[in-house]
């Protein structure tokens, strides 16, 4: 995944049009692109006002703005960066709604057919359609997008292009509006290289307005749904603006969210917003202090960014609390007291964290990174195991910590409180304590092993065994998705899905629900098993039933199903099925 910055300053000024350069708006300049190029990002948002790029509707184009555009272009290409152009003006132009009487689609499709005309030979250009319209309706702001995108594509460009949706466009309610419906599956490119570009701030109303974010795992809850959506729909995101403050939680939050998006390959992209030389003092501001100085300071959210980036550079800032760095070689550290980030070196480092909020870095290396060794209550930490085969027991913990494994084969234990885990890539084992864990398996042949509470486990890509351990009364959601998995449930109420590939899905002594899903799934039910509902079973499309040696005999539950009574005290309702076509066929 791409990721990126927001480099504001273009935009500015919009009650000044066409305005003064260097008075009313600015440019990014070199000094600012090598800095943010040196961290490892690979792309700039540039935001800019259509009414300084054309300053009639219908007319020219701005010679004095492309020039300053052409410049920020080509330099960023110099450096391997992508730029994304894309008009600051939330789906008006000229003072009046896109797609109304004044400003029509046909003078929106002008522009874009002018301005993609301009830069089709810039290969490092990405078109983003208009930041976040919000006024029109779904229905009424794809008409004006597939204007837009009719215009592009005549002119010969073949970039990609960022589509937003309507409502500004926002991740966490892209399902709960109509623009998964509307947007979602209207949009006509020809060489269907586009991608939905979304926003996302964890404040309490999602605005970017406040400094707060509400807890530490609420990125990761606010793009699950347009992540779960885009992954049904074969759909491609993008997330052009997100921003956080400085103290623990909200750089926790954002490192969760980060690493949720690494963790979904239908994210392509991000850029933080924002950057730029004259925020001053705005809380999101990621624009380090004393550039041209010699003097360079990070803000705090570069060090967490750093860590998904291909940097190197050391941090040189800690929010809340102290900035230490591992060597080149295997070390040993135990965390002193306060809120502290460590980043591991390139060794194979022992790391032991204190009893604040930490957030440690594992970096190269196969590293060990434990809880605080102390007695009493221990932080709420953040964890990355960075690359190598990581071991990362929190298994004395008892406040909820994130904890990500990243690349490498990695060992996961949470503890006693409840937990947010990440396998990342390699084959991982995953094992969550008490509480009621989050956990994710991602990419590789995973294995998850859940507590006595009420766990969601996530395999992910891959053929993975996931395992509820949930206690009578308790319950647990276990999803394969991708692959052929292995599922069991505990003692508790469980919820296995499948999801695609052959799964096989074994019931447990408490009131499970299974489905399948895609793919010839295999039913166990064993001797002790409690009550089942079975969704979705399919003999013809491969599915079977096997019940160890147990007879059963058939019967119709209350809803008219097929129900099975087995030898060894189960039930099973075959939901959707008659009882009369139970046969021999459905069990093997």
């Amino acid at each position: 995944m791409k990721l990126g910055i927001n480099l504001a300053g273009a935009d500015f000024g919009a009650g000044q049009t066409p305005g003064r350069l260097g008075t009313d708006y600015t440019y990014p300049t070199r000094q600012e692109i090598d800095y943010y190029a040196g961290k490892g990002m690979s792309v700039i948002r540039l935001p800019f006002l259509w009414e300084r790029a054309q300053l009639t509707e219908n007319g020219p184009l701005n010679a004095s703005e492309l020039a300053q555009m052409d410049a920020v272009v080509g330099y960023a290409a110099s450096r391997g960066m992508q730029v994304i152009l894309e008009p600051h003006n939330f789906g008006s132009g000229f003072g009046h709604l896109i797609g109304s009487a004044e400003t029509p689609n046909t003078a929106f499709a002008d522009f874009w057919g002018r301005f993609a005309s301009h830069f089709a030979g810039s290969g490092n250009v990405v078109f983003g359609l208009m930041n976040e319209p919000h006024q029109q309706t779904a229905q009424q702001w794809l008409g004006s997008a597939n204007a837009a995108i009719a215009a592009i594509r005549s002119t010969g460009a073949r970039q990609e292009i960022l589509v937003p949706g309507s409502y500004w466009s926002g991740a966490h309610s892209w399902v709960s509006t109509d623009n998964d419906t509307v947007i979602g599956p209207g949009i006509v490119d020809p060489l269907n290289n586009f991608a939905f570009e979304v926003h996302q701030y964890l404040d309490s109303d999602s605005s970017g307005t406040h400094a707060n974010v509400v807890s530490a795992s609420i990125g990761v809850e606010r793009l699950s749904a347009v992540t779960q959506w885009a992954e049904a729909t074969h759909s491609r995101l993008f997330l052009g603006e997100f921003g956080v403050a400085q103290d623990a939680t909200s750089l926790a939050a954002l490192g969760n969210m980060v690493a949720y998006m690494q963790a979904h390959p239908v994210w392509v992209g991000a850029t933080y917003w924002a950057a730029g030389p004259w925020w001053g003092d705005y809380m999101y501001t990621i624009e380090p202090t004393g550039l041209g100085s010699g003097q360079v300071v990070d803000r705090p959210q570069m060090d967490v960014l750093e860590t998904f980036l291909g940097s190197a550079a050391p941090q040189s800032g800690a929010a809340n609390g102290t900035s230490l760095a591992g060597t080149s070689g295997p070390d040993l550290i135990t965390l002193p007291t306060g809120s502290v980030i460590y980043r591991g070196g390139l060794g194979n480092d022992t790391v032991y964290g204190s009893a604040d909020a930490d957030l440690i870095y594992g970096n190269q290396g196969d590293d060990r990174l434990v809880a605080g060794r102390f007695m009493g209550a221990f932080g709420r930490d953040t964890v990355f195991g960075g690359q190598g085969q990581d071991v990362v027991d929190y298994s004395s913990n008892g406040i909820g910590s994130f904890i990500y494994g990243n690349m490498g084969d990695d060992t996961l234990t949470g503890g006693s409180g409840n937990d947010v885990l990440y396998g990342g890539q390699g084959q991982d084992l995953i094992t969550v304590g008490d509480g009621r864990n989050l956990a994710y398996g991602n990419l590789g042949d995973d294995t998850l092993v859940g507590g006595t509470d009420s766990d969601t486990l996530f395999g992910g890509q891959g053929s993975d065994v996931i395992t509820a351990n949930s206690a009578s009364g308790m319950g647990s959601l276990i999803y394969g998705n991708f692959g052929s998995d292995a599922l069991t449930a505990g003692a508790g109420n469980d919820t296995l899905y499948g999801g695609q590939g052959a799964d096989t899905l074994m019931a447990g002594a408490g009131s499970d629900v299974l489905i399948g899903g895609l793919g010839a799934d295999l039913y166990v039910l064993g001797n002790g098993t409690g009550r089942v509902l079975i969704v979705g079973f399919d003999q013809r499309g491969g599915d079977r039933m096997r019940i160890g040696g147990q007879t059963f005999s058939v019967g119709v539950a209350q809803n008219g199903d097929a129900l099975l009574s087995l030898s060894g005290g189960g039930t099973v309702d075959l939901a959707g099925i008659r009882a009369e076509q139970v046969n021999a066929s459905f069990f093997g």
